[in-house]
């Protein structure tokens, strides 16, 4: 019992830093964007694409779900050209921090 304890805390401590650093980076996007205009077109695209990755999964709908992994790399791009704007006002007070000067 104590080497699965040990072993969990030599391997597992990477998870837990993983799981604490995308949780603080989703809440301060999450807090930056709720002010913003795109903060309706971000919920809408959140909604759409969960609603069917949960779908397709649920009804085990292949080639939705294909559809979707393959689209993402879209979405990805598309996020960048929608929410430009916010990007690169997040990018100037990031640069304007006092730790960067």
């Amino acid at each position: 019992m104590i080497t699965r304890i040990v072993h969990l805390l030599v391997v597992g401590w990477r998870s837990a830093f993983e799981i604490v650093l995308l949780t603080v980076v989703v809440y301060y996007g999450y807090l930056y964007f709720r002010v913003s205009r795109g903060a309706k077109v971000l919920t809408g695209l959140a909604i759409v694409f969960l609603a069917l990755t949960l779908i397709s999964t649920l009804l085990k709908l292949a080639v939705i779900g294909w559809i979707i992994r393959s689209f993402s790399v879209f979405l990805a791009i598309a996020l960048v050209v929608i929410f430009q704007p916010e990007l690169r006002r997040a990018l100037a007070e990031l640069g304007g921090h006092p730790i960067f000067r």
